[in-house]
């Protein structure tokens, strides 16, 4: 590609540099340019670091004319100065630099590569064949001196016909410690391994481009290690050897045959992956699941059955049924019955079952029975808080909270996760004595191996969730397997109580779990109606419905828009764009910023994405952007946005932007243990519906008062018969259990 300004300088002064962001601000004393300039000085911003005062730099760009610091080169590579003559270039590999390389060598390799041949050889090694005579020592001592010069410049101009971002390129080379090139050189599939960001895709077509190609014994290991990540994200604990000989071909374009037998073995003497059985796993997983079985039979093997009296149970409801003014039904009982008495419980049961009552009716009867109090004020001094509530997310945490009138908290929390590590382990354990965790169906098994780590033992445990909901988004399907294994008692609660019989959406979920379309799903009912639309007229219906709701008072985070996929025309990418213009449209004196194809503005609401522990922020919180500072406004030059969670504020630098995204519009997947008064949902024949009752079920089940759903009828019908696969594990044959029947 041309660059239509180029500039040579020497830099004056740095005015920013972030070698997170790979982005620079310097202002140069300008040496040559390709353009007419009457200033001697200019201001070059865009990707470039490891930018050093008094260096000699070259930039490629677009000249602009800021509005209010005057002429820019807008760059988007600075690197340092290379020679672009042939004199130079002779005279730059003659300077005493290049051991063994004298003047007769150095015309050589001009004359065989051009003017601009320390350039050609940054970009690619392999020209320096092209040099009739030259040795391989000789090529050497030059690569291995232009890499210590041009060591992140070289890399990011390899790197960059394979859609490797400056930034990215920058992180490798951090990784490497400067001897990147090498390594890649070496093996280019150690990218997948050792940097994040970069697959087998971009990792293949590197090392298509160094030779490494076909049935190369990395290239078929690199493919394993592909694989199992890829069904690592469908949820699968291990691959069989059947589903990588199904998947490689397609990957490596040939049938690998005995190879993949001989990659898995160099892939097992790297301890890369674990082999049993036959079952083919990356080592994390393994290691997890190993250990949840472990902590989970230690669990049940210590924590013995209490004797209470069935008496002093039933009075224990009896005083809360009067407390309550309320009565509990027959399976109600039971599960409050085997919840006091057991070490380890599941229980079940969909929306309106009564979930949180039983939770509720479990608290107080160990109350009554025990004289554990709910008040932690109440605590004795010396004793401990015996009851410990938990959920995967912030917002499940706080419905349970509000729904029990206790108090609870992330299971990150909890365990004392510092971003990289949990706190809380075997040798310092939860305190208390019952745990209880809602919303079970989102816990992973790294999340349950972890938290049962921190299970002391005697400690009782009840786990409570919806086995219909969509599984983990992690591997494993840990309320699933638990329910299925023999020796975990479960109580299942199926029936409806009266307070919720009347609402069509609880029926519609119901009828999802049972696998009807229900016979009303087109009707208009007071709580959800069903507009049959094409995509785009959805969209406009989506926009409108918004709209109508602000003008009646309803918040943005009144309406929810959930959607399985971000791309397409009702995909959540154009969602978000349009009720952007909805809820928080552009005006004169609102501040807003680009990064990428988003524009965040102050009072969008925004969703986080990972788990920020020291800023009490979680994977799945919904916030507010309150304010944004632009980087010549605060000491660290870089450009913030403010958010705020419930009474959380959290500062986010530009290279952070990336941990949230809009929250207008949201994935299911997301939406997990949260509710939302107003729910609005496009249906679609799109690939993210195959497979996907549980799915659909997970998206109705989030509405308290209203569902709209917009789009194909026919797609909700397909989506209520399509079960979501089972996942593969091991954890129950770990258990020793047997399948239930």
């Amino acid at each position: 590609m041309e660059h239509p300004h180029q500039v040579v300088g020497r830099v004056k002064r740095v005015l920013f540099s972030s070698e997170e962001e790979a982005h620079s601000i310097v202002l140069v004393a300008v040496k040559e340019k390709n353009f007419e300039l009457k200033e001697t000085e200019l201001v070059v911003t865009g990707t470039g670091v490891g930018i050093e005062l008094g260096g000699t730099y070259q930039a490629f760009g677009r000249l602009i004319d800021h509005p209010r610091f005057g002429k820019q080169l807008k760059a988007e590579l600075i690197r340092r100065s290379v020679p672009m003559t042939k004199h130079a270039a002779v005279r730059f590999l003659t300077n005493g630099s290049f051991t063994g390389i004298g003047p007769k060598t150095a015309k050589n390799i001009v004359e065989a590569l051009g003017e601009d041949a320390i350039d050609v050889i940054l970009k690619d090694s392999r020209a320096l064949d092209r040099v009739p005579g030259l040795k391989q020592k000789q090529a050497d001592v030059i690569f291995s001196r232009l890499a210590t010069l041009y060591g992140v410049d070289q890399l990011m101009l390899f790197l960059a016909p394979f859609d490797v971002t400056p930034k990215l390129a920058a992180k490798i080379y951090a990784a490497y410690e400067g001897d990147a090139m090498a390594r890649i050189r070496e093996n280019p599939y150690s990218l997948m391994y050792e940097v994040s960001g970069i697959g087998f895709k971009t990792a293949d077509q590197i090392a298509s481009h160094l030779g490494l190609v076909g049935l190369h014994p990395e290239r078929v290991a690199a493919s394993v290690m592909h694989i199992l990540e890829q069904e690592a994200g469908e949820g699968h604990a291990f691959a069989t050897i059947d589903s990588l000989l199904q998947r490689a071909p397609r990957l490596l374009g040939e049938d690998p045959g005995e190879r993949l037998e001989q990659a898995i073995e160099l892939l097992l003497t790297e301890d890369k992956v674990k082999l049993e059985e036959g079952c083919l796993y990356l080592p994390t997983i393994y290691y997890a699941e190993v250990r949840a079985a472990k902590e989970l039979a230690r669990v049940m093997a210590n924590g013995a059955e209490q004797e209470v009296d069935v008496a002093t149970i039933l009075t224990a409801i009896g005083q809360l049924e009067e407390r309550f003014g309320m009565e509990y039904a027959t399976q109600q009982r039971e599960a409050i019955e085997l919840a006091v008495k057991a070490p380890l419980m599941v229980l079940t049961g969909g929306p309106g079952t009564g979930k949180t009552t039983v939770i509720k009716g479990i608290l107080h009867a160990l109350q009554e029975i025990h004289d554990w109090p709910l008040e932690k004020s109440q605590v004795k001094s010396g004793d401990v808080y015996p009851y410990v509530l938990v959920a995967p997310t912030g917002r499940a945490a706080k419905r349970l909270s509000e729904a029990t009138d206790v108090p609870a908290m992330t299971i990150h929390r909890l365990l004392k996760y510092d971003g990289s590590n949990f706190q809380l382990n075997e040798d310092q354990p939860i305190t208390g004595k019952v745990l209880i965790i809602d919303e079970s169906s989102m816990i992973d098994i790294y999340l349950l191996s972890s938290l049962l780590r921190a299970v002391p033992n005697g400690m009782k445990i009840l786990f409570v969730g919806d086995r219909d909901q969509l599984p983990s988004v992690g591997p494993g399907q840990v309320l699933a397997d638990l329910m299925d294994t023999d020796g975990i008692p479960v109580v299942r609660l199926n029936v409806v109580h009266r307070q919720a019989e009347d609402s069509s959406i609880l029926r519609l979920a119901h009828d999802l779990k049972n696998r009807v379309t229900s016979a009303d799903l087109l009707a208009p009912l007071s709580d959800r109606r069903f507009y049959s639309l094409a995509p785009q007229e959805s969209l406009r219906g989506i926009a409108a419905f918004a709209e109508k709701a602000l003008a009646k008072g309803y918040s943005k985070f009144d309406v929810q828009v959930l959607a399985p996929t971000y791309r397409g025309q009702v995909g959540i990418d154009e969602l978000n764009l349009a009720l952007q213009n909805v809820y928080n449209p552009e005006a004169p004196k609102k501040r807003e910023v680009k990064q990428g194809n988003r524009l965040y503005r102050s009072g969008d609401k925004i969703l986080q994405l990972v788990n920020n522990a020291e800023e009490n922020v979680y994977n799945g919180d919904i916030g507010e952007i309150v304010n944004i500072f632009f980087a010549k406004e605060n000491v660290d030059k870089v450009d913030k946005i403010i958010a705020r969670f419930d009474q959380t504020e959290v500062e986010y630098n530009r290279s952070d932007w990336d941990q949230f995204t809009h929250a207008y519009a949201i994935t299911i997947h997301k939406a997990q243990g949260s509710e939302f008064p107003i729910v609005l949902m496009p249906v679609f024949f799109t690939g993210a519906f195959k497979h996907s009752r549980n799915l659909i079920y997970t998206a109705v089940t989030r509405a308290k008062t209203s569902l709209l759903l917009f789009g194909d009828p026919r797609a909700f019908h397909k989506a209520s018969q399509e079960e979501e696969p089972r996942r593969r594990t091991r954890l129950i044959e770990r258990l020793g259990g047997a399948t239930k029947t």
